[in-house]
C-alpha cells in the first residue's frame, strides 16, 4: 500500500539521499491542484531504494523502490497494479500499454513538443525482439524490448509502467520504462526502446519491500484483498455522506417542526383571544340583562305601591 515502482536512473547515485514528492491519481496535473494552488494526493517517501549493481553506463539492473510515509488511499482514479512474475510468459505477439507525461509529438503539427504534457497521454505499444534492441545497448538479458509503428516511451516518461491486461482482464506491470536510442528525444518507426523486466527482479522486490510486495498469484491475492479493502472503504464514505445528508434532513425537520410549533402556539394565542372575547361580550350581555331584569323588578315594585295607595282612597259613594 505504500510502494512505488520506478527506474533507478530517476536517482543521483547508487542510493540516493533523494526522497521525492509523489503525486497519485493525476491525469491532468492543473486540475489536480487545489483552490489555494496546491497538489492533491500527495505523498512524501520515507526512503529511496536503488539496486546496488545499477550501472549508470548501459543501464543494466535500472530499477528503483520508494517507500512512502503512509499508505497510499484507493478510490475510484486510484488502484494497484499486479507485477508479473517470472514464471508468467511474455510473448512478443502482445502488446503493452505506456503511460507518461513525457515529450510527445503534436496531432495537428506532427511536430515534438519538447516539454512534459499536461495532461497523461498513453501509447499502445507492440512487444519486439532483443535482437531489435540488442544493438544499440548490449546485454538486454534483463530487459523488455517494444516499440515501433511510431510509438514509445519519450523523455519525462523514465520510471512509468510498461503494462499487459491478461485474458481475464487483470492488469499487470511488466516492465519499468528505461531507455531508448542516445539521439532521440521520443520513439519514432524505428525505435524500439528498452523496459526493466518486472519479473527478472521478483526476489529483489519482495526482499526490498520486506515481503510487503509480491509478484504473480501471491500479488494478485494480495491486490484482491486491496481491492475488497477499498471497497469496504468506499461504502463507508458513501455511508458517512449519507448519514451527512441524514443529518441536514433532520435539521430542516427539526426547523419544519418549530415553525410548526410557532404556528400553533400564535393559534393557541389568538383562540385565547377569541375566548375572551366571546366572555367579554356574555358579560356585558349578562350584565345588561341583569339590568334589565332590575328595572322590570321596579317598575313591577312600583306598580304594587301604585295599587296600594290607590286601595286606601276614599271611595265617591261614602263622601257622599
Amino acid at each position: 500500500d505504500r510502494w512505488i515502482l520506478t527506474a533507478a536512473h530517476c536517482f543521483d547515485g547508487k542510493q540516493s539521499n533523494r526522497n521525492p514528492i509523489i503525486r497519485v491519481g493525476v491525469v491532468d496535473i492543473s486540475a489536480s491542484m487545489s483552490d489555494d494552488f496546491q497538489f492533491k494526493n500527495v505523498y512524501e517517501s520515507k526512503q529511496t531504494i536503488v539496486h546496488k549493481e545499477y550501472n549508470e553506463t548501459n543501464y543494466e539492473h535500472d530499477i528503483a523502490l520508494l517507500e512512502l510515509d503512509r499508505n497510499i488511499t484507493y478510490s475510484s482514479t486510484v488502484s494497484p497494479i499486479c507485477l508479473v512474475s517470472a514464471d508468467q510468459d511474455v510473448h512478443i505477439d502482445q502488446e503493452g500499454w505506456l503511460i507518461g507525461f513525457g515529450h510527445y509529438i503534436d496531432e495537428t503539427t506532427n511536430e515534438l513538443v519538447a516539454e512534459t504534457s499536461n495532461v497523461l497521454r498513453e501509447a499502445h505499444v507492440p512487444l519486439a525482439r532483443h535482437s531489435d534492441c540488442s544493438g544499440s545497448w548490449g546485454n538486454v538479458e534483463k530487459v523488455i524490448c517494444a516499440g515501433g509503428k511510431g510509438l514509445g516511451a519519450g523523455k519525462g516518461d523514465s520510471g512509468g509502467p510498461f503494462m499487459l491486461q491478461s485474458v481475464n482482464g487483470t492488469w499487470y506491470q511488466v516492465g519499468v520504462v528505461s531507455f531508448g536510442k542516445k539521439d532521440k528525444e521520443i520513439a519514432d518507426g524505428d525505435t524500439i526502446g528498452g523496459y526493466t523486466s518486472v519479473g527478472h527482479y521478483c526476489d529483489w522486490i519482495e526482499e526490498q519491500t520486506r515481503g510487503e510486495v509480491k509478484c504473480g498469484e501471491k500479488n494478485v491475492e494480495m491486490k484482491e484483498r486491496e481491492k475488497k479493502t477499498e471497497n469496504e472503504n468506499d461504502k463507508n464514505e458513501k455511508h458517512e455522506e449519507e448519514k451527512e445528508k441524514g443529518e441536514l434532513e433532520e435539521e430542516e425537520t427539526e426547523e419544519d417542526s418549530d415553525d410548526e410549533i410557532e404556528e400553533e402556539e400564535e393559534n393557541d394565542r389568538n383562540d385565547e383571544h377569541e375566548e375572551e372575547k366571546e366572555d367579554d361580550t356574555e358579560k356585558s350581555e349578562n350584565e345588561e340583562k341583569e339590568e334589565g331584569d332590575s328595572d322590570e323588578e321596579l317598575k313591577y315594585i312600583d306598580e304594587e305601591e301604585s295599587e296600594e295607595e290607590k286601595s286606601h282612597q276614599p271611595s265617591l259613594i261614602e263622601i257622599v
